[in-house]
Formats: structure tokens, C-alpha cells, sequence
């Protein structure tokens, strides 16, 4: 799975040169959370490792709430949903004509509103919907990465005009939530853009030429079509849409439907938002778990990018429960299995 381009990342990789060198090197490690980058600036390597940020907070955008651990973990057969001990000490929130319940854990740059969940959950459930129906075109509309061309341009030009200690600085204390999601993007571009495009981008570091962004940037973003022959090849690796992840369909969601959501970052740039989520979905006999969703929602248009999921069995302790009996055994301290023996669901 593709890791995080981290704010200094993209600062030497896409606009190069962060410390008036031209080259620059970068070692990804394969964890789930953290990132390490090795450069080279006139000679002298720098290590500088940065960890996600928002990856240990927990935000919940949805009614049904599910745990963020292990999802493609399958075999495990323990219940998605959160038990009361794991909630406890979350702001949470009950939608209830909505079947949602949203929980976070009350340390959020800005908080979404109802309405921003709920076209961030629209946009990832039309991700899922097109990775389960193998169709590129839906799953690449999905995306729309062009919503985050103007964000994207903003972060490496902020970037490239910091000193280095700066970024280091920015990295140890944690990301800006927009720099965390646009980074996942950047990330995306990367592997699935136009090379010329990306050598024209190191070029233009490389004679400090930051203005040429504003045109180059684009250009990328418009190359990531599901025309392109480098995303037919490439898309699969670094997102849900690839034949050995089993994206099943979600053909029982409906309005019984409960949905939980846990923002476990948030940031904002006027009216737009950036987030990171985990989405949780109870049908009748099902639990299904959106992993690490990030969302950019910039000048109403809105993009997902998903990057893990999972589908169980759902628990008998859990069939018949309401959003609202979730919500108040949540908010009690009770498990799950409390859940059904008081209510006799």
C-alpha cells in the first residue's frame, strides 16, 4: 500500500530543492504509521522521520461505530463495533434521522458538521460502489483529485519557501490536518501520474522556479484518467481497487441502515475541509468497515480516497440493534453484548 508523502516530501520530491540543492532521495519504510525520509543536500544526508499525526486520534462520522484495527483481518471474527470502554472519553454525537452516530476524541483542528460527514460518507460509499463493481471510471470520478489541485499547489509552494528546520519542526509536532490528506493525494499522483509531468515538476525545483507549479500541477491531476494506460496498470496498488481485495457489495444498505463515523482528523481552509475517517456500517447481517478515508470537500466538490476495508459476519449480540440503543449503550459504558440483553433485541 502507498505510505504518506509527508509535507517535507512533497517540498523535495515535487517542488525539489527544499535547501537550495537539486537532488534528492527518499526511503519509505513499510509501516502503517509513520513515514521516514532520507535526502541529500549538497552532500550531506539528513534523516528525518515524521509520524502521521492523526492516525492515534479517533473520529467517528457515522451511526453504526466500528474499531479501526486490523480490518482486512478477517479472521478474527470479534465484532467491528466499539464497546463503551473503548468509547469512553470521545465527544459523541447521535444523527438520528440519519441512523449515525459520530464520535472523535475531542483534540480536532475544526469540527465537521453534519452536513461535510455526510457527503464525505457519500463520496467514500461511492468509492466502495465502484471498487466492488471493478469500475475504473466510477472509481476514478470518485477520487476527484481536481478538487485538490488548488490545495495541492497552495502546500508545496508553503513548503518549499520553508527552512528546513521549520519542516522538521512542523513534522515532530504533527502535520496540519490539510497537509496530512493532501499528502495521501500527492502520494496517489505520484504513482499513477505522467512521468514527463513529474520530471518537468523536478526541473522546475531544480532552477527554483515555484511559479511553474501552477501549471504543472494540473497537468498531473489531469492526467489521472481512467483512459490513462498508467493507471489501468497502476491504480490497484495503492487502493482498493485491485483483484486481491475483496470488496464486496454492499447490496443490503438501506434505510435500517446504522452508520458510525470516527473522525480522527480534521482540518479546515475557509468553507473547505479535510479529513481522515473511519466509516463502519451495520446491515442486517453484516458489519463493513471503511478504513483510513481521507477526504478533501474544496469549494463543495468532494473526494475519497479509501485505503483499507473489510466485510464480517454480523454478530448475533448485535442484530436488531437500533443507532439509538448503540449510541446510549455507548455513551453508558455498556458493550455490545449489554446492548442486546437489556433491550432483548
Amino acid at each position: 500500500m502507498i505510505k504518506k508523502i509527508t509535507a517535507a516530501m512533497i517540498a523535495l520530491i515535487m517542488c525539489a530543492g527544499l535547501a537550495a540543492c537539486g537532488n534528492s532521495e527518499e526511503e519509505k519504510e513499510q509501516e502503517s504509521k509513520t513515514a521516514t525520509t532520507t535526502t541529500a543536500a549538497d552532500s550531506a544526508e539528513d534523516s528525518v522521520e515524521d509520524t502521521d499525526g492523526g492516525d492515534d486520534a479517533v473520529t467517528t462520522d457515522g451511526q453504526d461505530v466500528t474499531d479501526d484495527g486490523n480490518a482486512d483481518d478477517d479472521s478474527s471474527g470479534q465484532s467491528d463495533v466499539l464497546t463503551g470502554e473503548a468509547a469512553a472519553g470521545m465527544n459523541m454525537r447521535l444523527v438520528k434521522e440519519k441512523n449515525l452516530i459520530v464520535l472523535d476524541n475531542g483534540d480536532l483542528e475544526a469540527q465537521p458538521t453534519d452536513e461535510e460527514l455526510e457527503k464525505a460518507i457519500e463520496a467514500a460509499l461511492a468509492q466502495y460502489e465502484a471498487a466492488a463493481n471493478k469500475d475504473l471510471k466510477a472509481f476514478m470520478a470518485s477520487l476527484n483529485l481536481k478538487a485538490v489541485e488548488k490545495p495541492l499547489i497552495e502546500m508545496c509552494k508553503t513548503t518549499y519557501a520553508m527552512e528546513q528546520e521549520d519542516i522538521i519542526a512542523m513534522m515532530e509536532n504533527g502535520m496540519p490536518a490539510q497537509y496530512q490528506i493532501v499528502s495521501d493525494a500527492a502520494d496517489l499522483l505520484q504513482n499513477v501520474g505522467d512521468q514527463d509531468v513529474i520530471e518537468k515538476m523536478y526541473e522546475a525545483g531544480d532552477n527554483s522556479d515555484v511559479s511553474q507549479l501552477d501549471k504543472l500541477i494540473p497537468q498531473l491531476i489531469d492526467s489521472v484518467t481512467a483512459d490513462s494506460e498508467v493507471v489501468k496498470a497502476d491504480i490497484g496498488s495503492g487502493t482498493i481497487f485491485r483483484a486481491d481485495n475483496a470488496v464486496e457489495p454492499l447490496e443490503e444498505r438501506n434505510d435500517s441502515t446504522i452508520y458510525g463515523v470516527m473522525v480522527e482528523s480534521c482540518g479546515k481552509d475557509g468553507d473547505d475541509v479535510f479529513m481522515n475517517i473511519t466509516i463502519s456500517m451495520l446491515t442486517e447481517n453484516y458489519e463493513f468497515a471503511l478504513n483510513q478515508v481521507e477526504i478533501w470537500g474544496v469549494g463543495g466538490e468532494y473526494g475519497a480516497y479509501i485505503l483499507d476495508t473489510a466485510r464480517n459476519e454480523k454478530s448475533e449480540d448485535l442484530k436488531g440493534i437500533t443507532a439509538e440503543d448503540m449510541y446510549n449503550k455507548l455513551q453508558s459504558g455498556s458493550s455490545s453484548e449489554e446492548v442486546t440483553a437489556e433491550d432483548g433485541e
